[in-house]
């Protein structure tokens, strides 16, 4: 389980069964937003640990994608000159990437 290390020391330790609680998590949601895509083909779910963009660029490699799809925050100052993983994935991949960048929802009306 991959932990982002600008979290407390206490994160990192790993609680029997937290993994797989997580994984059923993640599992559930992916499952839940692909059921809003009526009409549209899905595989499995592939769930991993390890650097997420190191492992985005394996699974893309190992699956011989076309094209891998990514959504960027926006970052800015420090994390753009060290490198989200969009970034990284878009710097080291040797296929082709999208970027979708992430907005602001539009304001609602009071």
């Amino acid at each position: 389980l991959w932990v982002p290390p600008d979290l407390p020391p206490a994160a990192h330790v790993h609680p029997d069964g937290l993994e797989g609680k997580i994984e059923k998590v993640a599992r559930d949601e992916l499952h839940a937003l692909m059921a809003t895509v009526p009409g549209v083909m899905f595989g499995p779910p592939i769930v991993v640990e390890g650097d997420p963009w190191r492992q985005i660029l394996r699974i893309g490699d190992d699956l011989d994608v076309d094209l891998i799809v990514l959504g960027s925050h926006g970052y800015h100052g420090v994390d753009r000159l060290l490198g989200t993983v969009a970034a990284k994935v878009v710097n080291h991949a040797h296929r082709n990437v999208l970027v979708i960048h992430a907005h602001d929802p539009p304001p609602t009306a009071t």
